[in-house]
């Protein structure tokens, strides 16, 4: 087996990495342009009778999702059924992100530790937004001369030793933005104006599929920039 810095498409074992091809701990394009993609669109191939994987995950609109709607309650069987499936669901797609996305000693337990030690015990995620809002309105109501004076809300609070619904989302987009997007420095910002006028439309060869591909290479290097164009 490959050392994973050298695990290529042509050599890897796609009866153990089932999703796609292992990342191989590079971050920036390895990460942004070839795993983080052929990551999520594996996971849409990873479907119960409920959702799919990447609906629970990217797009958080399965059953009980953030953006998704509740469980269905017709009876308590269904229920059951649903609230357990996503459970297994999230715990099948967090042991395929260890498998495909940490296999360098570090990258496995920094996941590991952020998990047990950061989500555990976290509020959901739209409730910190919330209530941070809130907060915010409040202090702001009150320092102009609010009469009376606004209450100004506690945080939201998670519930002790447990993980929150929203857990694996909110771990993938950590993933993300910890491990494998290009770290943000002056020296990279001058690299990727470098890479970004130095593209060329035959970069992507010439057919008729041509401007759809041309203008797919721009988004998926626009991603990568510090900042991107709107």
């Amino acid at each position: 087996m490959p050392q994973a810095d050298q695990v290529t498409a042509a050599n890897y074992d796609a009866k153990k990495f089932k999703i796609c091809c292992p990342w191989n701990n590079k971050r920036g394009a390895s990460w942004t342009l070839v795993f983080k993609p052929a990551f999520e669109d594996g996971c849409r191939a990873q479907v119960d009778q409920f959702a799919s994987w990447h609906q629970m995950m990217v797009t958080e609109t399965d059953f009980g999702g953030r953006h998704g709607p509740n469980h269905p309650a017709m009876n308590q069987a269904i229920l059951f059924q649903s609230t357990t499936g996503r459970k297994i669901r999230m715990d099948q797609c967090y042991a395929a992100i260890l498998l495909h996305a940490c296999q360098v000693q570090g990258n496995y337990e920094r996941v590991k530790y952020y998990v047990e030690n950061d989500l555990t015990g976290a509020p959901l995620e739209a409730d910190m937004i919330a209530t941070q809002a809130a907060r915010d309105a409040a202090i702001a109501a009150n320092a102009a001369g609010a009469d009376p004076q606004q209450v100004v809300p506690d945080l939201a609070i998670g519930a002790p030793g447990t993980l929150p619904s929203d857990w694996l989302p909110r771990l993938w987009r950590w993933m993300d933005i910890t491990l494998g997007a290009a770290v943000q420095n002056g020296m990279l910002d001058s690299n990727m104006v470098n890479e970004w006028t130095n593209i060329k439309i035959t970069d992507v060869g010439i057919s008729r599929d041509t401007p759809q591909l041309f203008c797919d290479l721009l988004i998926r290097h626009n991603n990568q920039r510090h900042g991107c164009c709107e």
